[in-house]
């Protein structure tokens, strides 16, 4: 768990250095160059995709070839094979997608109506008469979802320490 822990670490500095050192070069060949300043630019970012994309073609070929050899030489057992690694492929990216539901989008989107009942309800506080009864209602039920959120969420970060 570590180990993947760092490996995403370092994607997302990579991709955020990348994107700190594209935005600054943006900014100095917008204040430095001419109109011509781009074309350079662009041509060295067409002949990197063109690049990328006969790197895709090689993988792309190696892997057709190492399917065809492989049935060649094991026959049907190559495409049992196949077609059992398909399907544990598949059952773990639906356990990862479950797992990342439940971890993060459920209670973002719980974050996020909390967030909008929040607002709601400051905006109702300044209201006058019989919506004050209903503005008291909806904070009592925002008080309570709030705090089951929060439980969940300790919760969720207790049972991860004791998984490490």
């Amino acid at each position: 768990m570590k180990e993947i822990k760092q490996l995403l670490l370092q994607a997302g500095l990579a991709v955020l250095a990348a994107g700190v050192v594209s935005c600054g070069l943006g900014v100095v060949i917008a204040n430095t160059g001419g109109p011509g300043a781009m074309t350079w630019l662009r041509d060295i970012g067409i002949i990197i995709l063109a690049l990328f994309s006969l790197v895709g073609s090689l993988i792309a070929f190696v892997a057709y070839f190492a399917g065809a050899w492989a049935i060649s030489r094991f026959g049907a057992k190559a495409v049992f094979g196949a077609n059992w690694g398909a399907r544990k492929v598949a059952w773990v990216e639906d356990k990862v997608e479950g797992a990342v539901d439940r971890a993060a989008v459920r209670p973002m989107a719980k974050a996020a109506r909390f967030l909008i009942q929040g607002k709601e309800l400051v905006a109702a506080s300044f209201r006058s008469g019989d919506q004050a009864v209903a503005f008291e209602r909806e904070r009592s039920e925002m008080v309570r979802g709030v705090s089951s959120l929060l439980r969940q969420l300790r919760r969720r970060t207790t049972m991860g320490e004791a998984n490490q």
